[in-house]
């Protein structure tokens, strides 16, 4: 039984692995799953350390607690925070990957149709596919251009040209690569017309872009109305519920009611709970809540995917808290004047 056990747990880490290797390979980092695995394990371990050396310098010069209750608290951090910590790590890793294999997509994406299309035209010349592909390459394809160079190198050592275009595919998240591949090895393997077939795979990809960006302009309303309610709407009513917050806690504390009327009537008028500060950690905190959720759903509009949010979500959690502190700025002058 514990052999078996034993098994299923080497059989799911060779698989977790593999996942890793692969998920590596597509965002462009070339390095050993262990290598990595090391790295994360003693970033987790430097960031433990630092917060243990902080909070005992806290227990032993600034917090008056029995020493018992500081050995309590550094047990807890590193049997709890350590792993809480690895998994956080490990998740920002999963996260990091994903988003720069979604870009290094993208990017190959953009430039594939003129590729295609030079290969195209090269082929129609009476060049071969191997050296049609070569000569089409030009420093302006930037990441693509490294990997047909590398494709063709594969090629003239020996390796076929179909095992050579199906590795280039995999080390990329993108269907349209990939079907663009697939629609190339086809047409080696049938001896069709290559140049025929690379121009109209070019043109459909082109006609693709062009959909997805008049289905993008079509819904460019809905974007704006999103991108206005997190960025300045919303700002803009917390800085007035704050001013209203300060001016009902001034009137309050002005009042003055004997003590006989007190005794009679069940109310009183006593300092509100809630201060300014407070309310700014609040309405800082919602915001930038409001901004990540709308980034989100504006990029899933206007790029059909969340992960292109990435460069989005900064600028719209700064300008909203930024026209909060300036609105909340003007108004306090404001309400000033008139209370």
């Amino acid at each position: 039984m514990k052999k078996k056990q034993l098994r299923n747990r080497k059989k799911k880490q060779a698989i977790w692995k593999k996942k890793l290797e692969k998920g590596l390979i597509i965002a462009g980092i070339y390095k050993p799953v262990d290598k990595v695995k090391l790295n994360i394990i003693k970033l987790t371990f430097l960031i433990v350390a630092v917060a243990s050396v902080f909070l005992l310098y806290m227990f032993l010069f600034e917090w008056e607690f029995y020493l018992s209750y500081m050995f309590i608290v550094l047990a807890l951090l590193w049997m709890l925070g350590f792993p809480l910590m690895l998994f956080l790590l490990w998740l920002l890793l999963v996260l990091v990957l994903d988003i720069r294999a979604y870009y290094r997509a993208r990017r190959i994406e953009a430039v594939l149709p003129d590729f295609l299309q030079l290969t195209s035209a090269n082929v129609r010349a009476g060049m071969i596919i191997e050296k049609a592909l070569w000569h089409a390459v030009r420093p302006r394809f930037g990441v693509l251009a490294k990997e047909i160079d590398k494709v063709s190198k594969e090629t003239m050592s020996g390796k076929p040209l179909e095992i050579a275009l199906s590795e280039f595919a995999s080390r990329y998240n993108s269907p349209t690569l990939k079907r663009a591949v697939a629609l190339i090895i086809e047409g080696v393997n049938s001896g069709g017309e290559i140049g025929d077939l690379l121009n109209k795979v070019a043109l459909n990809i082109q006609n693709t872009e062009t959909i997805k960006r008049e289905m993008a302009a079509n819904v460019s309303t809905y974007a704006i109305f999103i991108l206005v309610g997190a960025g300045i709407a919303a700002p803009l009513l917390f800085a007035l519920t704050g001013q209203l917050l300060n001016v009902i806690t001034s009137i309050f504390s002005n009042i003055e009611i004997p003590k006989t009327v007190s005794s009679s009537f069940p109310i009183s008028f006593g300092s509100i709970g809630l201060s300014f500060n407070d309310f700014k950690i609040f309405a800082m905190t919602m915001l930038s809540i409001c901004s990540f959720f709308a980034s989100i759903i504006v990029s899933t509009i206007r790029k059909g995917s969340a992960k292109a949010s990435i460069k989005l979500i900064p600028f719209l959690v700064c300008l909203s808290i930024g026209i909060f502190y300036i609105a909340s700025s003007f108004m306090a002058k404001l309400f000033a004047e008139l209370f």
